[in-house]
């Protein structure tokens, strides 16, 4: 018997409690083995629990969605398909302990049930220093994914600076149901090729 192919899919890492995009999507994809994964906020344990979950499942393609991005762009030789992908949250990060944003807020939620990281300095570097790899990294198998109301965000222009070329799918972002029926279709598309 054949074994299913298997897809990790990695939430943004800031996430919205229950919002759950990346599992709708997974839901959408049947005939696979679909592990969903939020990781932690501090990028050295997220890549410790990104790589366990490869070796447990050694999976045929990861998709990952906005911070997350940088943390799948560390797996060399897995096919990826990367979801609006934002590479700037150390500079974010930086910017929240300066007080130019939320300044009376420097927590950050993340995963399904709320739970909080603080921004601290540590948080930002380790941040900066993943996010400076993710552009010497092996891009080969790579598929960059922004919706066509994304086109002109400064994350589509980095990547596509970096990377060459991303594929512009309609709509908004990942939150419309119908948005969530294209990326499945597209991931589909990804895995049978």
């Amino acid at each position: 018997m054949r074994k299913k192919k298997s897809i990790l899919f990695i939430n943004n890492i800031f996430e919205s409690a229950g919002c759950g995009a990346l599992e709708k999507v997974a839901k959408l994809l049947h005939g696979y083995e679909r592990i969903v994964l939020q990781p932690q906020a501090r990028p050295s344990r997220a890549m410790r629990e990104i790589k366990r979950a490869c070796s447990e499942h050694s999976p045929s393609l990861v998709v990952a969605h906005s911070a997350a991005a940088a943390l799948a762009m560390q797996l060399a030789g897995i096919e990826r398909v990367i979801i609006e992908p934002y590479f700037s949250t150390g500079n974010m990060m930086n910017n929240i302990l300066r007080g130019k944003m939320w300044t009376t807020f420097p927590l950050l939620s993340y995963g399904a049930k709320g739970k909080h990281i603080r921004v601290t300095a540590k948080c930002a570097t380790e941040f900066r220093e993943l996010e400076e790899k993710t552009f010497n990294s092996d891009n080969s198998c790579t598929h960059g994914v922004f919706f066509s109301d994304s086109i002109g965000t400064v994350g589509y222009k980095e990547y596509v600076k970096s990377f060459g070329c991303a594929f512009s799918i309609p709509g908004n972002n990942i939150y419309g149901s119908a948005e969530q029926l294209r990326i499945a279709e597209f991931i589909k598309g990804v895995l049978e090729c």
